[in-house]
């Protein structure tokens, strides 16, 4: 799911200062899990790209050198874990 969210701000579809729907809405959305969307909008406001304004919701707050920084190592963690948990039993 972070992968997903990171794609979308990548391709511009969510751009800084937009306001993202609840965990549950885009849940519903994409017929997953409301605690997967919820973990990875936290992972990703713990890198501080997004921000949570109380009762305003949560918010994409930058996003300067996103590529260089989070996406490629992201994708890169990302491929190597669901690669090498495939090995798991």
């Amino acid at each position: 799911m972070t992968k997903r969210l990171l794609e979308l701000i990548e391709k511009g579809v969510i751009k800084v200062g937009d306001q993202i729907p609840s965990a549950t809405k885009i849940a519903r959305r994409i017929g997953k899990n409301d605690a997967s969307v919820f973990s990875a909008i936290a992972e990703l406001r713990d890198w501080g790209l997004f921000e949570s304004r109380g009762n305003l919701g949560t918010f994409l707050v930058r996003t300067t050198k996103l590529k260089e920084k989070i996406v490629r190592p992201v994708r890169r963690r990302l491929w190597r874990s669901s690669f090498f948990d495939s090995f798991r039993y």
